[in-house]
């Protein structure tokens, strides 16, 4: 198996100080949107994304991620994708079958794409988001073993930007024995832009080859100073049976909270009085208030209906099956994988089906025009929330009504 080397063997900066890891924020009532204080960015080499669409989405949905940049997704101009929430930016490979890349956006950020690129090597998929508090500008890589990387498509910018994907380099940086031309590639460019790499060398390993039966780290992240020290990494379980695991980098976007919401509604509450009773209805008042204002409520987001505790049960044993085999690589742990996968691969292509039957089988097309509507859109990945309108003049992002008086110019 690979070893781990430390990042200061090489030429490449050895700034780690982002990798610590810190609690969630989002745990925190403010009485304002969390997501204004964080943004979870899932960057994942899906080995084609079609058949992986529902436990993508039932992830992002787990961890409120809000940007989902994607390498390998294997599809063509012939097929239409949709995730429902997010807006799907995507570039397909043109000339031949697999790689491709996707950016998935939520839709009530503002996004506009930037950059396109492959030159027949890398493919190169950029956006700049306009948040509340700053501009963020993301670039989704994917690079095949037999191509070059051709980064100079990419526009680095002086801070707010993040590098993100599957770059098949490697480097003692990053945990391999040897540096090949691609990551010496990679780390001159990262000398050349300023930018921290934001792999942690005690973080695990991101990839396992069936075939070789050994791990290695071939997804990274990069960043701007400013940016690098404001994110943290988090290398998750395994997802739908890639030999890729996902990976959630966490960009804290503004440090300056506010007092929580229970806080403020119990300020000038005294406890020392003699009416304990008044005392303990304010108390009881403000906890409500606060629960009412800070506390999601309506129907579960990351519902699944076909899904099932035998699923889960099966998910489950992916997971325990994939970490077996990278810690024990076998032959027999690896054919105990590759069962465990199809398996579960199996089950959940039947409990869709048998799910679609059910559904359409209890429909009265007559009756029940409305339900009829609601799963087409559904189908569709569409949402009652259309996406923000963002308008790009000089280099500058328009949102809102900058946007709204830009056009009517």
């Amino acid at each position: 198996m690979p070893r781990r080397g430390p990042p200061y063997t090489t030429g490449g900066t050895s700034y780690f100080s982002c990798g610590v890891r810190r609690r969630d924020k989002r745990q925190i009532a403010t009485g304002q949107p969390n997501r204004q204080l964080l943004l979870k960015i899932l960057q994942w080499n899906a080995e084609g994304i079609s058949k992986k669409k529902d436990a993508l989405l039932n992830r992002l949905s787990e961890h409120k991620i809000d940007i989902a940049c994607i390498q390998e997704t294997h599809l063509s101009d012939k097929y239409r994708f949709s995730m429902r929430g997010y807006q799907c930016m995507r570039m397909d490979r043109a000339e031949g079958p697999k790689g491709g890349v996707i950016i998935l956006v939520r839709n009530d950020i503002q996004a506009v794409e930037i950059t396109k690129g492959t030159n027949g090597n890398a493919e190169i998929h950029g956006i700049r988001l306009a948040l509340e508090s700053r501009e963020l500008t993301i670039y989704n890589c994917y690079c095949p073993p037999n191509k070059q990387l051709s980064l100079e498509v990419i526009d680095v910018p002086d801070e707010g930007c993040l590098i993100l994907g599957d770059f098949n380099s490697h480097s003692q940086s990053w945990g391999y024995d040897e540096m090949d031309h691609k990551g010496e590639e990679v780390e001159n460019c990262q000398i050349d832009w300023n930018l921290q790499l934001l792999n942690d060398p005690d973080d695990q390993d991101t990839f396992y080859s069936r075939r070789w039966r050994t791990t290695s780290t071939t997804d990274l992240g990069f960043a701007t100073d400013d940016t690098a020290k404001c994110t943290t990494r988090t290398v998750q379980d395994q997802l739908a049976g890639s030999d890729h695991r996902p990976v959630v980098f966490t960009v804290e976007l503004n440090t300056n909270r506010s007092s929580s919401r229970s806080d403020v509604l119990t300020t000038g509450l005294n406890i020392n009085t003699r009416q304990i009773d008044k005392a303990n209805k304010t108390l009881i008042e403000a906890i409500l208030t606060t629960a009412q204002e800070c506390i999601p409520r309506g129907s579960r987001r990351n519902y699944i209906p076909y899904w099932s505790e035998e699923l889960q049960t099966l998910h489950e044993e992916v997971t325990e099956a994939r970490d077996k085999a990278e810690a024990d690589p076998s032959v027999d742990n690896n054919i105990r994988l590759k069962a465990k996968i199809a398996k579960f691969r199996r089950e959940s292509n039947m409990a869709v089906r048998n799910s679609w039957h059910k559904k359409t089988a209890q429909l009265n097309l007559e009756r029940d025009g409305q339900k009829l509507w609601r799963l087409v859109k559904s189908l569709n990945g569409e949402n009652n929330r259309s996406s923000p309108i963002v308008l790009e003049e000089n280099n500058r992002v328009l949102t809102k009504k900058q946007a709204a008086n830009h056009l009517a110019k």
